[in-house]
Order: C-alpha cells, then sequence, then structure tokens
C-alpha cells in the first residue's frame, strides 16, 4: 500500500551520486497521459516519485516513455536519462547525469 511522501524542502525521492542524480520513480503504464504526478512512499518506507506513462508495458515501450516524459517535463536531453534499476519493474531508479546542484534546482523548478 502506498501513501504520500512526507513534505520537506529536499525531496526525498532524489539521491545525490559522482555523475548526477537518482531518481526513484513508480510508473504507471497503460494511462490516459504521460504524466508526473505525487510522491509516495512504499511499505518498505522508501519514497518515490509517481510517474503515469501512456505505453503499454510490453517491449521497452513505457520504459521509452518514461525517459521522455521526464526529458520533456525537466527541459532536459533524454541522453541524460538511463534507467539503471528496474527495466521490467514499476518502480525503476533513473540515472540523470549531469551537476547535482544544477539537476536539483531543474527538478524542483517543476514539481
Amino acid at each position: 500500500m502506498l501513501t504520500k511522501c512526507p513534505k520537506s524542502s529536499e525531496p526525498t525521492f532524489l539521491a545525490s551520486v559522482a555523475n548526477g542524480l537518482k531518481l526513484f520513480v513508480r510508473v504507471t503504464p497503460k494511462s490516459s497521459q504521460n504524466a508526473l504526478g505525487e510522491t509516495f512512499t512504499d511499505a518498505d518506507g522508501k519514497c518515490y516519485l509517481k510517474v503515469a506513462v501512456s505505453a503499454p508495458p510490453a517491449e521497452g515501450a513505457a520504459n521509452a516513455a518514461l525517459i521522455k516524459t521526464l526529458a520533456k517535463t525537466f527541459a532536459l536531453p533524454p541522453s541524460a536519462f538511463s534507467i539503471i534499476s528496474g527495466l521490467s519493474s514499476r518502480k525503476k531508479v533513473v540515472l540523470i547525469t549531469g551537476n547535482n546542484n544544477d539537476l536539483r534546482k531543474a527538478i524542483c523548478a517543476k514539481l
């Protein structure tokens, strides 16, 4: 069961790494539109950003739609995004390469 993440000044669905940020997402395929949703905490206490994509979860279509949606929303090139965990799962970890501070500002400005 998912519950809302606590409000904080620092998004808990982001984690800094040496070459950018890790973004923890929960994807809902076959939605009516591609869009970011709210943040949620799973049963293990991990916070995720909910992302809806219209593509079905077949042959990587939902993963490609996820990258395209994130790139468009955060005004970053699609090449900056790569799924590093959860290719066949709803819960995914996306690596966004670039400067941590610049990426955080771009992401937080859109949320």
